[in-house]
């Protein structure tokens, strides 16, 4: 059973990974086409780099946000939290996770996906419709 301290704890966490990572990935995709762009439209490709770095960033991030706020939800309605860690065969893993509800679900995953997510027992979880686990980089 949990305590009112942990529930207060897990209202707190919010997710800003996919926003941050969508305005770093807009912003070399945003120069890359500016640069195209502009050697295209002028003779100087940096006038276009100029226009494509903030496009790129800004598209990223409302990209981002929106996977975010998803998983926020998701994150406050549920609140996945890993409880358990089990190697079953050699290359899969079973883990256990809970939500704030003490309701159990368990999912298998492959030896990449554990060394990628890196997941530890505590660590909250965002669950695709797929049934997919990604770690989630809450603050």
């Amino acid at each position: 059973m949990k305590t009112e301290e942990d529930k207060s704890k897990e209202q707190g966490k919010v997710s800003n990974r996919y926003q941050s990572m969508g305005m770093s990935m807009g912003m070399c995709f945003g120069v890359a086409i500016g640069l195209a762009f502009g050697n295209l439209f002028s003779d100087h490709g940096t006038i276009g780099m100029c226009f494509g770095l903030p496009l790129g960033m800004l598209l990223g991030m409302v990209i981002g946000a929106a996977k975010d706020k998803k998983v926020n939800e998701q994150l406050a309605e549920k609140g996945y939290r890993i409880t358990a860690i089990n190697k079953i065969g050699e290359d899969n893993y079973e883990i256990t996770v809970s939500d704030k509800d003490d309701n159990v679900k368990k999912i298998e995953i492959h030896h990449g996906d554990m060394e990628a997510q890196q997941f530890q027992i505590g660590d909250f979880v965002y669950i695709d419709e797929d049934g997919n686990m990604e770690s989630v980089g809450t603050s």
